[in-house]
């Protein structure tokens, strides 16, 4: 694991010298080529169930490892949108410090970010709780992603995106994916 965390950090070092525009286009052609591969990637998808069915592997991992044309085409718009957005590489916000211990820089970006685009950013958020908190982080880690969880814990909220909606729902209660859980009954913004 470390090894793979070393590698992880020695290639965030080198592209953050890379242009955006050769960014976004490395983006942008693997969202091409999973949509050119689709046919092939689901074929490859059935062996992978076949095979985890003759293995025995749990029902809810078997779900979670389907794939289908709906689930890909959000893949490949995810990826897309992301290379829409702002590279913020090598940008500097703000140096602050929070009083809770979070770093300050992100404060401005995730106003900026919610007027233009209704939306907060998360991840800066996960990143100082894995920091900080490594212990709930693990635990959290393995059973949702990070930040649903953390806001469902403090204000009994699920927010969602639209990939939560393709992927199903995670039932806090069971720690299982919920299919029949409504995004209609719950406080989402999507």
């Amino acid at each position: 694991m470390q090894s793979i965390g070393k590698k992880a950090k020695d290639s965030a070092f080198k592209l953050k010298n890379i242009s955006t525009t050769l960014k976004n286009g490395v983006i942008i052609q693997m969202a091409n080529n999973i949509e050119n591969e689709m046919k092939s990637i689901i074929e490859a998808n059935k062996i992978d169930l076949e095979n985890a069915v003759k293995n025995n592997v749990e029902k809810v991992k078997i779900n979670r490892l389907a794939l289908n044309e709906a689930k890909i085409k959000a893949i490949i718009k995810g990826l897309k949108d992301i290379a829409l957005l702002p590279d913020t590489i090598n940008e500097v916000i703000s140096t602050q410090r929070r009083p809770n211990g979070m770093d300050g820089r992100e404060e401005n970006s995730a106003k900026d970010w919610l007027s233009d685009e209704g939306m907060r950013r998360t991840v800066p958020k996960v990143l100082w709780i894995k920091k900080n908190k490594p212990k709930i982080f693990k635990k959290v880690s393995k059973i949702a992603f990070t930040d649903t969880y953390i806001y469902n814990r403090l204000c009994n909220i699920t927010a969602c995106d639209p990939t939560d909606g393709v992927m199903g729902i995670l039932n806090y209660n069971t720690l299982k994916w919920d299919d029949k859980k409504s995004l209609s009954k719950m406080k989402c913004r999507v």
